[in-house]
Formats: structure tokens, C-alpha cells, sequence
């Protein structure tokens, strides 16, 4: 639900108007639940970005530091403390573990609330996820049942098979050996054993029926 009929773009060309009356929903940044203090986001209009930056303690950007859809500079004049470039390819070529590690890490110590951004907003919703998923101890049947009761707005595209391909790829670079395959909330609170390895991890995905993704 919006916070008003406009969306991002019509919202963008209004100037000062996004700043007196801002819903970061219609701006196209997504806030989940959990964990509550990181947004998610995929390119936006420059204005909206000196609009939106108030909102904001640090800021961790996936693209390349050259992206002309980049604004460094408007991100810092609105009040962002930390802003950071963590470059995170996909869903071809797949990230590389030390990728990996250096966005999760920036995720972790950034003060919030923080803004995660991509092109689409897909890839900072697979990092988040997968920053999740490590830090609570989830494999991937827990990794698909947080997104869903957080109502992850990029967990759609794993239909299309992008990011579901990416998200399988990089699983085994974030669990080298420890995977939970139980389902059920417990296993959200860190209270199952770590039993099964990087081949379970694949073949939990490969059970999905990506229909109902």
C-alpha cells in the first residue's frame, strides 16, 4: 500500500514538493520488517536522492563508483554520514566471495538507518536476505520463508529465474558448511543445530517450485 497515487517517477519531477510531503514507498524504497532499519533500493531520480538522503545515517551502494545513476555528492550534502561503494555483479557474472564478504561486513558496522542501493533494488534485497540468513543461522528453505513473511519485494523476481539462480550461487560463498534444513520458526531464532553442507543448500532450491515464488 502507498502512501499516495504517485509513484517515482511523478513524485521526482515535483521538486521541493517530495521533501514537504516524502513517502519513501512511492519513491520506490522498500523499509521491511525485519530487520527494520535498512531500505532497499534501485535507481533513483538525483533529486530524489537530495530528497530522501535526510532519511538516511549511511548509505551502501552495489553498483560500480562510476555509475552515472550514482550521486555521491547529493547523498552527502542531504546528511548522510557513511556513504560506501561495496560492488556487487549479478546476476552475471556471479559475485566473488571476498565481494561478498566486504558488502556483508559494510552491512553489518554501518550506522542506521542505512539505504541499500542497485539498479533495481533486486540485488540489495538478495544481499540483505542473505546478510540475514547468515546472521540468524537460516539455510535456504528458512532464507525463503523469512523473505516471504517480510514480504521481500525482490523475492518476486526469483519466478524469473535471475535472482533465484544468483541467490543459489552465492549461498554455498556465505555457508561454506553450515546449513539448516529444518523448517519452522525456531529455525528463525537460531535455535536448530547446523547439520548439512553446500549440496543441501542446492537441492533445497532445486525442491522449490518456483511458481509460487
Amino acid at each position: 500500500m502507498g502512501c499516495s497515487q504517485s509513484g517515482p517517477r511523478a513524485a521526482s519531477s515535483k521538486g521541493k514538493e517530495v521533501e514537504e510531503e516524502l513517502c519513501l514507498e512511492d519513491l520506490g524504497i522498500e523499509s521491511p520488517s525485519v530487520p527494520g532499519d535498512v531500505s532497499l533500493c534501485g535507481e533513483l531520480d538525483q533529486e530524489v536522492v537530495s530528497a530522501v538522503a535526510s532519511k538516511f545515517a549511511s548509505w551502501l551502494y552495489l553498483n560500480l563508483p562510476d555509475d552515472p545513476a550514482f550521486y555521491p555528492e547529493e547523498i552527502k550534502s542531504g546528511g548522510v554520514k557513511s556513504v560506501e561503494v561495496r560492488h556487487i555483479p549479478g546476476p552475471t557474472p556471479l559475485p566473488s566471495e571476498a565481494q561478498v564478504a566486504a558488502a556483508f561486513e559494510s552491512l553489518g558496522r554501518l550506522p542506521r538507518p542505512l539505504l541499500i542501493q542497485c539498479s533495481s533494488g533486486n540485488r540489495a534485497g538478495a544481499l540483505l536476505l542473505l546478510w540475514l540468513a547468515k546472521k540468524r543461522g537460516l539455510g535456504a528453505e528458512q532464507a525463503k520463508e523469512l523473505a516471504r513473511s517480510i514480504n521481500l519485494g525482490a523475492w518476486a523476481s526469483c519466478a524469473e529465474g535471475g535472482l533465484r539462480d544468483w541467490y543459489l550461487s552465492v549461498g554455498p560463498l556465505v555457508y561454506p558448511s553450515t546449513l539448516l534444513t529444518s523448517s519452522g520458526m525456531a529455525s528463525k531464532l537460531g535455535l536448530l543445530a547446523p547439520v548439512v553442507g553446500d549440496d543441501t543448500w542446492r537441492s533445497d532450491w532445486d525442491a522449490f517450485d518456483t511458481a509460487q515464488l
